[in-house]
C-alpha cells in the first residue's frame, strides 16, 4: 500500500480520536457540574456531539467566573465587603 494511504488514514484517525477525547472529557465535566438543571444538561450534551468545538467554546465562555466574583480573588488578605477601610 502506498504511503499516502497511511498518512491520510493516520491523520483521520488522529482527528477522530482527538475529537472523541475532547468531547467526552467536556461531556463528563458538564455532567458533574451543578450549574445547569438535568434537562438543560441533556440538551447541552446533544449539542456538544452535534457541534462539538463551537458549542464547547460557547459553554466555557458562558460558565467561566467573571472578575469580581467569589471564585476569583486577587486580594492579599481576606477582607469583608462591609469594611473597605481596615483600622490600625
Amino acid at each position: 500500500m502506498p504511503l499516502s494511504f497511511f498518512l491520510k488514514y493516520g491523520a483521520a484517525m488522529l482527528l477522530i480520536s482527538g475529537y472523541l477525547l475532547y468531547t467526552m472529557r467536556f461531556s463528563r465535566k458538564l455532567n458533574k457540574s451543578n450549574l445547569f438543571s438535568k434537562n438543560i444538561r441533556k440538551i447541552h450534551a446533544v449539542m456538544i456531539w452535534l457541534i462539538p468545538f463551537i458549542w464547547i467554546f460557547l459553554l466555557e465562555n458562558i460558565t467561566k467566573p467573571t472578575p469580581g466574583s467569589l471564585k476569583i480573588s486577587k486580594k492579599e488578605e481576606d477582607q469583608s465587603f462591609s469594611n473597605p477601610y481596615p483600622g490600625p
